[in-house]
């Protein structure tokens, strides 16, 4: 039998390597993602006004409920780059199914830069008019889960995401419902099992653009 102070630091060794890689291929992935859309060839695309978004508001991760906070960025007339995060403050009530060890897992707090594609239409030309946008999202994210059996668990996973946003704009003002899906992979060491999961969030948050 392995001591349980021993399965801890153990356990946390794990997770801080997990999240020292996961932390590197973020930042990797954002200055890839900021490099490639500022080269020359992309110059005339990105040769229009700078529009940038500050969001703050609700997310429902996985259950949990929580907030959010993100700048989203637009590159060209049709590419927006969106960076968040987002905590859960309230503890899951799960419904286990002993057949579906994911089950166990809940996905708690993450980190995300997540490219968007808007759907292309135009805008009224009344400022005062309301305008909308549709954006599909694909993107990286760091990922941390709750386990329902285990308190002291601690998991950071590297994770895909897609998604897809709904906004809504008048002025300088809006409101953006957002739906997302992140898949990643989890180790439970109490059942000896490496499971691949997909785990949904939605987030309904305002925002101020300049």
């Amino acid at each position: 039998m392995v001591p349980q102070d021993k399965k801890l630091s153990m356990q946390m060794s794990f997770s801080s390597k997990h999240l020292d890689f996961c932390a590197q291929k973020f930042f990797v992935f954002v200055i890839a993602t900021y490099s490639f859309y500022s080269s020359p060839s992309h110059a005339q695309a990105i040769a229009l006004e700078p529009q940038n978004r500050v969001l703050a508001g609700y997310t429902f991760n996985d259950r949990n409920q929580g907030v959010g906070i993100g700048f989203d960025s637009r590159l060209t007339q049709l590419i927006y780059i969106n960076i968040g995060t987002f905590f859960s403050l309230t503890d899951r009530e799960y419904m286990i199914d002993e057949a579906d060890p994911s089950s166990l897992i809940s996905l708690s707090n993450g980190i995300y830069a997540a490219p968007g594609f808007r759907f292309p239409h135009r805008y009224k030309s009344d400022r005062n008019a309301l305008n909308w946008d549709i954006l599909f999202r694909t993107g990286f994210a760091c990922v941390s889960s709750q386990n329902a059996f285990e308190e002291n668990w601690f998991l950071v996973e590297p994770a895909a995401l897609l998604g897809i946003d709904l906004q809504l704009k008048k002025y300088n003002y809006g409101f953006s419902l957002s739906s997302k899906g992140f898949r990643y992979r989890v180790d439970i060491s109490s059942l000896q099992e490496t499971l691949y999961v997909i785990r949904p969030q939605v987030s309904a948050m305002f925002f101020y653009q300049w």
